[in-house]
């Protein structure tokens, strides 16, 4: 755990988190009544509010509670960009300087140890970043570094959770997240005025958050699902109550989005974990399984959804799918065996020029080339055997099944999206699994130590 009081031993004596929080909302609240109303959120005015609250609210989290940034971090996912970053992007590197000064500060070893885990991923960093000796374009190749570099970053804090705060901090933190994420999405389609109908036909404007839109969200929360389920079923009390408002919120936000690959997979991931259970249970939980799936597609969403599985107009984006594929094919067989460099898929004057690829295999194996894919399958191979650890320990058996069953369905569904390419992606990816890794071999630990 992160010991703050040589902290606020060095700040003098600090208000109390309520007094702070209090003084905060009292400052911004005068400045808003002084400033005319003319004046926006982003004019001098507006962020001098914005940052006065943040700068007396990082300094109650940092001073009371640090562990709070392990909520706070998954849960501004949804953020819109603002000044070309994003503000979980910002609180990460802030937390991963504070996991270096816990560390150094210990002269703890786990700072200085690197798993297998990112030794692989760093391999991978280093091939890309290599890459700039034959990336053509400098811009989409920066963008490309920024990415996998704050992959790195995620990978490297979430090992080190454990080191400063508990795991009830981090479930909280996934359900957050996941919550957060449904609910912005939820928010964006109510206020397009929509119809079911019409939020279906004009899915990518009714999804679109800005840095990322139907596809691309739906995989995020099937990265996220399993792990909120689990809690709805093996928590108690505040926790379970808000993991299930969260399951019910992502549903919902599942049929808003209409992925059809994303709907199939989200519902077989719910199945599985739904009748694993033997004996009456698992009859009870497979009728009301079945019993809830079809309530949902008698709804006006549902039967949108549905309707891109059988509409000879929606179908025909499977067969724009399978252009994609080829021309994707073409550009990999054409850079072989050293690709075309970091973020150069966006930028190749080809047919699919400026077009997502829509396998993930076939973008990382485009721009990187054999090295890339052969070290991306590693990495994937050496998470799912460390996320599988977690299914000796009777402890963690439940949590370490539901994390597998997210990263299957991930596995299977970036054989569709180029998932991996986005920063949020990668993020909230490495957060889930790494963490999820690192709490399932802290237990295993102190298990075998007693």
């Amino acid at each position: 755990m992160f010991d703050a009081t040589s902290l606020r031993a060095r700040l003098g004596a600090l208000p109390t988190l309520p007094a702070l929080t209090a003084f905060a909302i009292a400052i911004a609240a005068t400045m808003v009544v002084a400033v005319p109303a003319k004046y926006g959120l982003l004019s001098p005015y507006g962020l001098a509010v914005v940052g006065l609250a943040a700068g007396i609210g990082a300094l109650a989290v940092l001073s009371r509670a640090p562990e709070l940034l392990v909520v706070i971090v998954p849960a501004l996912l949804p953020s819109p960009m603002l000044f070309y970053t994003y503000a979980w992007e910002i609180l990460l590197y802030v937390f991963a300087a504070l996991v270096v000064l816990h560390g150094w500060r210990q002269r703890a070893s786990w700072l200085y140890r690197v798993s297998t885990l990112e030794l692989v991923l760093l391999a991978y960093t280093a091939w890309g970043l290599a890459s700039y000796l034959w990336s053509p374009d400098l811009r989409t190749y920066l963008i490309g570094a920024r990415r996998i570099l704050t992959g790195v970053v995620s990978l490297w804090v979430a090992l080190r959770l454990p080191r400063l705060a508990r795991h009830r901090w981090f479930e909280w933190g996934v359900v957050a997240g996941a919550g957060a994420m449904a609910a912005v999405t939820i928010q964006h389609w109510l206020s397009t005025g929509f119809t079911a109908q019409q939020a279906v036909e004009r899915r990518a404007e009714t999804t679109n958050l800005g840095w990322g839109q139907a596809n691309f969200i739906a995989t995020l929360l099937l990265v996220m699902l399993p792990t909120v389920l689990e809690m709805a079923f093996h928590r108690r009390g505040l926790k379970r109550l808000c993991a299930w408002c969260v399951v019910g919120l992502v549903t919902t936000c599942q049929l808003v989005i209409a992925a059809r690959g994303a709907a199939i997979l989200f519902a077989i991931g719910i199945v599985i974990q739904l009748v694993r259970p033997r004996g009456r249970r698992a009859l009870w939980t497979t009728v009301g399984a079945v019993g809830a799936l079809a309530a949902l597609g008698a709804t006006p969403l549902g039967q949108a959804l549905l309707a891109r599985f059988t509409s000879l107009r929606e179908l025909g984006s499977m067969t724009i799918r399978i252009w994609y594929w080829r021309e994707a094919w073409r550009r990999m067989i054409e850079h072989l065996p050293w690709g075309m460099g970091l973020g150069q898929g966006w930028a190749n004057p080809d047919k699919l020029q400026g077009m997502d690829a829509h396998d993930f295999w076939l973008s990382v194996t485009g721009d990187h080339g054999i090295p890339g894919l052969i070290l991306w399958a590693a990495l994937f191979v050496l998470l799912w055997r460390h996320a599988a650890r977690g299914l000796r320990l009777e402890a963690t058996r439940e949590r370490a099944r539901a994390l597998l069953i997210g990263m299957g369905l991930t596995y299977a569904h970036i054989c569709i999206e180029s998932t991996f390419n986005g920063t949020q992606f990668l993020f909230i990816f490495f957060w889930v699994v790494g963490g999820s890794i690192a709490y399932f071999e802290d237990e295993a630990a102190a298990s075998s130590s007693r």
